[in-house]
């Protein structure tokens, strides 16, 4: 009977979380979708005896839970940022520690949904609270990046992380409701700063970072954040959008296609914040499969560059495969093939560490295509270079 009940609990947990995801689903950006942990429950503490997932339970015996009965502003205000989000209150729980830094994070796959908050968050306005929790929820709903949370931190990771991010603030907005709340939020969460000591003046911030906006530094290809700019854009654009206006019931004279800005935050994305890491990317990809269509040119395969490239989604030069099959051939035959293979496993390493979704789905498609070519394999390479 105790496991019947646990297994329904379990069923209605599950439903309670796909409904709560659904709701936010069209507001992230489409370039996360394929890649987000699969819309499943892995953690999921027993409802039945109220026993806690063990990644939740250090919080929970060193923060105060938020209740109608202990923390009642508080609750009001997470009660009505479900609401507004139109998921269910009882599968969100929120904890409060001591500190007086804003600080706020959630949890992924984990049943109830659980956001932390700093005691110094907490003291913020309830709007802007409300765009805190919103913003959790959606990172604990939309649940994170694979390679991301094994912290392999690679460059494709960055690139999904800050379009997770600017996600999770489509998730604050419809929370609160108000772009300038919004973007107030942001600002005092990284400047550290509070209302006596900052003007809310958007247009001139934009105005004074403009020329800078262009001009991304090494080290920004690894940062999990979209510079500061980048962000309000891409909320702003959201702003106008006609299903944003829809989903809060607001009516403007906008009627922007959300598929439309998306595409063009996109874009942008690639041509500020992402250029650099895109192209360290692009480049480490295409001297892979340069050596790996060697590969098959020694094993007599007809091939057409062109054609693969297109198939792959890389863009591999000619010259280049040219150059490399004359850079093989200087070898003698004994040695051809350790060549090849060295330079096939040095890119392979290479590519894995940069972008290893993206190089798995290449090779995924160029083993379809030769499913007979082990070109990973030295001993292969060794028959066919002969």
């Amino acid at each position: 009977m105790l496991l019947q009940k646990l297994e329904k609990n379990m069923q209605n947990n599950d439903h309670n979380i796909n409904e709560a995801r659904k709701a936010i689903e069209p507001f992230i950006l489409p370039s996360l979708k394929d890649y987000l942990v699969p819309p499943k429950i892995i953690q999921i503490g027993n409802v039945v005896d109220g026993e806690l997932n063990p990644s939740v339970a250090i919080l929970a015996k060193s923060s105060l839970k938020a209740s109608v009965a202990i923390t009642p502003s508080l609750d009001r205000v997470l009660t009505e940022v479900c609401d507004k989000l139109h998921i269910n209150r009882s599968i969100v729980d929120l904890y409060i520690f001591p500190k007086n830094e804003i600080e706020a994070y959630c949890y992924v796959n984990t049943y109830p949904i659980t956001v932390g908050l700093s005691s110094g968050a907490c003291k913020m306005k309830p709007d802007r609270l409300s765009f805190i929790i919103g913003h959790e929820i959606g990172h604990a709903l939309m649940g994170n990046i694979i390679n991301f949370t094994q912290n392999s931190n690679s460059l494709e990771d960055m690139i999904f992380a800050r379009a997770l991010e600017i996600s999770a603030d489509r998730i604050g907005l419809l929370a609160c409701k108000d772009f300038d709340t919004a973007a107030q939020t942001i600002l005092l969460i990284l400047s550290g700063l509070d209302d006596s000591l900052i003007k809310f003046n958007y247009a001139r911030f934009r105005e004074d970072n403009e020329h800078i906006k262009n001009k991304i530094q090494e080290h920004e290809m690894y940062s999990s954040h979209p510079p500061l700019l980048d962000r309000f854009d891409a909320l702003t654009k959201f702003s106008l959008s006609k299903e944003y206006n829809d989903f809060i019931g607001k009516k403007t004279g906008h009627n922007i296609e959300l598929n439309e800005i998306n595409a063009e935050i996109t874009s942008e994305l690639k041509e500020t914040v992402d250029s650099k890491a895109l192209e360290l990317i692009a480049a480490e990809l295409e001297d892979l499969y340069m050596w790996v269509y060697l590969a098959l040119i020694f094993s007599k395969i007809k091939i057409d560059i062109d054609d693969l490239n297109l198939k792959i989604g890389i863009s591999v030069n000619k010259d280049n495969v040219k150059k490399a099959f004359d850079f093989i051939n200087s070898f003698s035959t004994y040695e051809k093939a350790d060549i090849l293979s060295e330079k096939i496993q040095g890119t392979l390493k290479k590519c894995f560490a940069l972008a290893p979704r993206k190089l798995n789905i290449g090779l995924d498609q160029i083993t379809k295509l030769f499913p007979t070519v082990r070109f990973t394999q030295v001993e292969y390479l060794k028959t066919v270079v002969l």
